[in-house]
């Protein structure tokens, strides 16, 4: 338990209600029993403002690095893991209109955003534990079969990172996989998967199956991306004209064996504020998992991320424009302009736009869509 939820603990001595609200929100359901229970008695209430500060963990805390593990081989790694962002509300409804939901049927209601893999600190060894994208991409691979998995691919920048991600976590775990199936019997079964499921799972996929739902007016600059980038990253890429709802039925249809989809949303875009890392499609959509790897991360770390690793992206984003959709409603960012002058310091009317990285605040990612 962090030092924050120590200091809940105790309020909740003081305050029963209060730790509540903070860890699930002032209109849940959890506040609601945890006053009713407080009305029954103070011990009910203090028990179950307890309980609520036990399941609703803070981030992690690290331990230190050793002096020796630095000295040894020079390179230290950091991993963090951030909790839910809040949105404005002004922010959650705006542009809802334009913006694909993924499987989400309307707004949906605050829950705890944090999955097992982000609960709880460093393993029983000690060991750090992995940063919480490759946490969750990892446990996709391992609660589904690889053929059972899909990406959403769109060519943006969020989808970009995810990419990466998706494939980093399909090297360590069909690395693992093929290092423990050489000293095992090919004939043996392992955790009750039968032998044809573990020769195929234990090799390393030629392909990765992507969906890509192509607005209804594109940007020409968007398609070139995606299917220059689907030849170089090797993705069984599906290209739909339709509007996202069918799209993913007449996909899903077509890839009966498909029964979960990696979701490039993050947590500041419209429909993201309460979703989890792992979230079922609402009613009245195609049945699918989604997953939502990148959920937490800031606007400035999808940029940090991609030009720390040099990983190529859409040209689009360097002429000011922030977040893509079609040519009807995207425009470069407002922020970004910067209005030219002649040389007698006069305006000459027009404006040049700075390149998308240059953004600093999340909630301004969105200005240039209409």
């Amino acid at each position: 338990m962090c030092s924050a939820d120590c200091l809940l603990v105790l309020i909740a001595i003081i305050f029963p209600p209060l730790p509540v609200w903070i860890k699930r929100g002032l209109c849940s359901a959890d506040s609601i029993i945890n006053i009713a229970l407080c009305v029954l008695g103070f011990l009910p209430g203090l028990i179950h403002a307890w309980y609520i500060i036990s399941v609703t963990p803070d981030d992690y805390e690290y331990r230190q690095v050793a002096q020796e593990d630095v000295e040894r081989d020079g390179n230290v790694s950091y991993y963090y893991v951030t909790g839910p962002h809040a949105v404005p509300p002004a922010q959650q409804g705006a542009h809802q209109s334009d913006q694909p939901n993924y499987g989400t049927a309307g707004p949906a209601q605050p829950v705890n955003t944090q999955s097992e893999g982000q609960q709880g600190g460093a393993g029983g060894n000690g060991d750090v534990p992995p940063s919480y994208n490759d946490a969750v991409a990892q446990e996709a691979l391992s609660k589904y079969a690889f053929e059972e998995l899909c990406m959403s691919y769109n060519g943006g920048k969020d989808c970009l990172v995810l990419l990466v991600i998706y494939l980093a976590a399909m090297h360590t775990h069909f690395s693992s996989r093929l290092s423990i199936s050489g000293d095992s019997d090919a004939s043996a079964t392992t955790n009750g998967l039968s032998e044809s499921h573990e020769a195929a799972s234990s090799h390393f996929p030629n392909s990765v199956k992507c969906v890509y739902i192509q607005p209804a007016h594109p940007f020409s600059e968007v398609d070139d991306f995606v299917h220059n980038s689907a030849a170089d990253y090797h993705l069984d890429l599906a290209t739909s004209h339709k509007p996202m709802k069918a799209a993913f039925a007449e996909y899903l249809q077509d890839r009966t064996e498909v029964k979960a989809i990696f979701v490039g949303t993050r947590r500041t875009d419209p429909h993201g504020a309460s979703l989890t890392h792992f979230d079922p499609t609402d009613r009245g959509w195609p049945s699918f998992m989604r997953i939502h790897p990148v959920i937490d991360w800031h606007y400035q770390e999808i940029w940090a991320f991609i030009r720390h690793l040099q990983i190529p992206y859409c040209q689009l984003y360097d002429m000011g424009y922030t977040s893509l959709g079609g040519t009807n409603n995207t425009h470069p960012n407002p922020k970004l302009g910067v209005a030219q002058q002649d040389g007698s310091g006069q305006m000459t009317g027009q404006i040049i736009f700075r390149p998308a990285y240059e953004l600093q605040d999340d909630h301004e990612e969105r200005l240039g869509r209409s």
